[in-house]
């Protein structure tokens, strides 16, 4: 599509007959500016030697004299390349303003003659040259206006112009400007309107009417559409396919340049070209910036990650960069489209993802918190990343090892039990229990060694349940009490509509249910400086312990309510302000509105019973530091707030 595009311009502006404008009309994002600049323009520089070509955007350019300067600066810079050549006059550019900063400091270091450019005062004389004119929609002057200098450059000048558009944006950039303006011309009586609904029968005027008056009178597209018949003689619908781009872009950022970085993203990125551009499809989404944008994420990301892959946790690592690669396309997309985005817990890290609008969990996606913060915050550590990637690593490593044992373990030769003589079955048990003994079971096995057995025992296939249930749940607690926290309570849960053997089941794990109880009164215990007197370590211990807080995701909830309010009846003034100090030190850390979502509970709570005059009473000094505490406490609220309602989580 593009050669033959690059053909029919070509021809175009080889046919001096030809003397109209040429428009490349596209979506936003659909990769016009891409295509003109690198690929084009070098065609038409090679193809069309006795013109120069020369890009100029209007974008946000807001007057005539703008325009004109735009021009004239683009035809300096060609005769200032000329003389000394593009990268010396880069050199010269970087650091100096664009316009007669850049003009004069070039002239004055590159000793060009001031005579050369005399041309450049009469702006008649700017003739064999090929301008082209891009973003005419992001234009802040009149389309008419803006398309009168452009018809000029032709008529007066014979100057061949292309002109890169959103047609269907034109005229809304300047539909808002002088409406007081455009209010008092639109409720003029005098003005007669062919529409009978827009005209004024009374002294009330809806907004709508106003607004579709206004429209009919003032509006830029319909001026536009009626000026440029005679201003374009070519128009080419510039809709290319999504894949084609992908390849440009690839040979754009990533070309074969011996940088061995750079290759492997690019090999990378060709290899995986088809995954991208169906995540696109699907999205119905084909923006080149956002493709630029993950590019680009992903290579800061890839050039960290490629060197792990090696050793044990090759084809690991191999795919979480795979689904890095997928997160990153799919967050990308959604952030641009300014859809909702994933709400991670406290403390997570990484995890299966659910975006709003998915049909099914069979949608879930796997997602990596670190992607989140540099897309949305560029926040990038380099380390945690690293951890985090070889911590995922080791845990899917250990999970298949547990399978591959698992499989030579003997609670599988019972998901067929039926099949298997009662002798058979009988040992089997022994077996397990033995295995269990030995702890070659991960706790991830409990759940289905239970179910099974209880099964048994309903078939009174087993022998002595009870005895056998006391030893299997022994050796599961000594199994737990040594389990590095991994594995989570949750697991151990069992949904059924049968109510009866959820009750059985919750009843003989008890036990292993007590363990994980007994981990989170430890936990709590660390934080025991929480229940004392708030004196002046207080805030030293809330320093010391901050990024326990963080790990967690709460703090608040470590204050029992009922005597944190009693304490603030008895306590003197000062040790108030210690507990505000040692908010502050919690709080103050940085990102930490990002994982105290849990705390908003525990703060309101505290908040609904601080009644500053009841606690204080007659104090003033008391009641300054309880309103201040009340403010600190809805501060930290608005910190949490704030971080999930900016990217609408």
């Amino acid at each position: 599509m593009e050669t033959r595009i690059v053909e029919q311009i070509i021809s175009y502006l080889n046919e001096e007959k030809y003397r109209q404008a040429i428009l490349i009309d596209g979506e936003w994002g659909s990769g016009k500016t891409f295509f003109v600049k690198e690929v084009l323009m070098p065609q038409i520089s090679k193809n069309i030697t006795d013109k120069k070509v020369h890009y100029v955007s209007l974008y946000g350019v807001s007057t005539s004299e703008e325009i004109i300067k735009k021009i004239y600066f683009s035809y300096v810079e060609e005769i200032i390349d000329r003389k000394i050549g593009k990268e010396k006059r880069r050199l010269l550019k970087k650091g100096v303003s664009i316009g007669e900063n850049i003009v004069s400091m070039a002239l004055k270091k590159s000793q060009i003659n001031p005579d050369d450019l005399l041309e450049l005062l009469d702006y008649s004389n700017i003739k064999k040259a090929i301008f082209i004119f891009d973003d005419l929609e992001r234009c802040g002057l009149s389309i008419i206006q803006t398309l009168g200098i452009l018809n000029d450059l032709i008529e007066n000048n014979g100057v061949k112009i292309i002109i890169i558009a959103n047609q269907k944006e034109i005229g809304k950039v300047s539909d808002s400007s002088n409406l007081p303006h455009k209010y008092m011309v639109a409720l003029d009586e005098r003005i007669e309107f062919e529409d009978e609904k827009i005209k004024l029968d009374d002294k009330k005027v809806s907004k709508e009417i106003l607004s579709k008056r206004i429209q009919t009178l003032f509006s830029e597209d319909a001026l536009y559409m009626r000026t440029k018949e005679k201003l374009i003689g070519l128009t080419i619908y510039y809709h290319p396919k999504f894949e084609n781009v992908y390849v440009s872009v690839v040979e754009k950022y990533y070309p074969k340049s011996g940088d061995e970085g750079k290759e492997k993203v690019r090999k990378y990125l060709m290899a995986n070209k088809q995954k991208l551009v169906n995540y696109f499809e699907e999205a119905k989404y084909g923006n080149i910036r956002t493709l630029i944008f993950i590019f680009a994420a992903f290579e800061k990301i890839y050039k960290i990650l490629e060197p792990l892959e090696e050793g044990i946790y090759k084809e690991y690592i191999a795919k979480q960069i795979d689904d890095i690669f997928k997160y990153i396309i799919i967050l990308s997309i959604r952030i641009k489209s300014g859809k909702s985005l994933f709400q991670w817990e406290s403390g997570e890290g990484y995890g299966l993802v659910l975006f709003d609008g998915a049909k099914s969990y069979s949608d879930q996606i796997y997602g990596y918190r670190f992607v989140d913060d540099y897309l949305l915050n560029c926040s990038f550590d380099e380390k945690a990343i690293k951890e985090i990637v070889q911590k995922k690593a080791a845990e899917r490593k250990q999970v298949d090892d547990s399978i591959a044992v698992g499989k030579a373990l003997s609670i599988k030769k019972l998901s067929n039990w039926k099949e298997l003589e009662d002798d058979e079955i009988r040992k089997t048990i022994n077996a397990i229990e033995e295995e269990l003994k030995d702890q070659k079971y991960e706790p991830g096995f409990f759940q289905q060694i239970i179910l099974t057995f209880f099964e048994l025992q309903d078939y009174e296939i087993m022998r002595n349940p009870e005895e056998t249930y006391s030893r299997i749940i022994s050796a599961m607690e000594e199994k737990l009490k040594k389990d590095d926290g991994k594995f989570k309570k949750s697991y151990l849960e069992i949904n059924s509509n049968d109510t009866a053997l959820i009750e059985r089941y919750n009843a003989l794990i008890e036990p292993l249910l007590k363990i994980f109880e007994k981990k989170e009164n430890e936990e709590v215990k660390d934080f025991s400086f929480m229940h004392e007197d708030w004196n002046d370590v207080f805030p030293e211990n809330c320093k010391k312990n901050s990024k326990d807080f963080l790990k967690n995701g709460k703090f608040f909830c470590y204050f029992e309510l009922e005597k944190f309010i009693n304490k603030l009846k008895e306590v003197p003034v000062k040790e108030i302000y210690n507990l505000i100090e040692g908010i502050k030190e919690v709080y103050g850390i940085a990102d930490i509105d990002k994982y105290m979502q849990s705390d908003i509970k525990y703060i309101n709570e505290i908040l609904g019973q601080i009644n500053v005059e009841e606690i204080a009473g007659e104090k003033i000094t008391k009641r300054l530091a309880l309103k201040e505490l009340k403010q600190e406490l809805q501060y930290c609220i608005s910190l949490v707030k704030e971080h999930y309602a900016r990217f609408n989580i």
